[in-house]
């Protein structure tokens, strides 16, 4: 599932350009902590709900996309 915005976000480090506002990267970071840990925990403790089949991984991980995307659009 990390493949894909991982996939995204080196590809979006050469063609897409982001500025950065240093003043609030720790609020970024702080958010994506969360984001990730939340992931991880439901991955080892919750049901895994739509993660039990491939299509359920894929389609999650573009949802992730869109939402870290999005995040660092209104955050940075």
């Amino acid at each position: 599932m990390f493949s894909i915005p991982m996939l995204f976000f080196m590809g979006a480090a050469a063609h897409l350009p982001i500025t950065i506002d240093t003043s609030k990267a720790s609020m970024w970071y702080i958010f994506l902590l969360i984001l990730v840990g939340a992931l991880q925990v439901n991955a080892v403790k919750g049901k895994l709900g739509p993660l039990t089949t491939v299509k359920g991984v894929i389609t999650s991980g573009f949802v992730l996309v869109g939402v870290v995307y999005l995040a660092m659009e209104i955050i940075l």
